[in-house]
């Protein structure tokens, strides 16, 4: 389920924040490691920075992943290991990302599951 919104909270769906946009991204993220927050965050910022389509879909284990155009481009665990994987290790900055997906340049690019 997609839920268009500017601005938005629902549970147990995807939130949409839309718009005309020139890319879209996904963000997973894990809801019991308290990353919803920060994907809310992220989606305002890339909204509002990169006239950006995005979708955020809820996960658990530890998840936080960023897609864009559906290529991976940011994922916690390939870059933080097993510790990543299990909720340990530090996000990288909001900056960091911005520049990440505006240049599309990434440590880790692969097709989306």
């Amino acid at each position: 389920m997609i839920i268009t919104a500017s601005v938005g909270v629902v549970k147990n769906a995807e939130i949409h924040f839309g718009g005309p946009s020139f890319m879209n991204i996904r963000i997973k993220y894990c809801v019991p490691c308290g990353y919803r927050k920060h994907a809310e965050r992220l989606a305002s910022l890339f909204r509002s920075r990169l006239a950006a389509d995005v979708v955020l879909e809820t996960g658990s284990f530890g998840v936080f992943k960023i897609w864009r155009d559906d290529i991976l481009v940011f994922d916690k665990r390939d870059t933080r290991g097993w510790l990543g994987k299990l909720g340990f290790g530090l996000l990288p900055n909001d900056e960091t990302l911005v520049k990440l997906l505006a240049n599309k340049t990434s440590p880790s690019v692969r097709p989306s599951p």
